[in-house]
């Protein structure tokens, strides 16, 4: 308990700083190269799993913080369309600049934004909310 209720009272949803958290494990390539298939079949299931195991229990402890915060006197809000579509517009200007000065931001953002554009029929038709 970092006591942050002290001082926030309000808990803004969905959390824009952090769209997605990740896990990952990083390996020198020769190493990676020196390792029978089998070993590297076992750190890939280990580390799916871990991502598996991660997010799901991320999304079941969530409430429970929630409902604690709630408890101490935090207040929980969704932030409207209309600030949403306002911190949209404010990153796609950062995007922009930072895509103009930095190549492999670039690279990164294009790759990001034509998933994002594919994962957009699913996102709007695949959850009820």
């Amino acid at each position: 308990d970092l006591g942050f209720y002290q001082i926030a009272k309000f808990n803004y949803f969905p959390g824009w700083h952090q769209q997605s958290s990740i896990g990952e494990l990083l390996m020198n390539k020769k190493g990676w190269d020196g390792l029978s298939k089998q070993q590297q079949a076992i750190i890939s299931v280990a580390c799916g799993d871990s991502i598996n195991w991660s997010n799901t229990r991320s999304e079941a402890l969530q409430f429970e913080a929630m409902l604690k915060l709630k408890a101490k006197g935090v207040t929980s809000v969704r932030w409207s369309d209309a600030d949403l579509a306002i911190l949209s517009k404010a990153w796609d200007e950062v995007r922009v600049e930072m895509s103009a000065s930095d190549p492999l931001f670039k690279e990164i953002n294009a790759s990001y934004s034509a998933f994002r554009a594919k994962y957009k029929i699913w996102k709007d038709h695949g959850y009820l909310n």
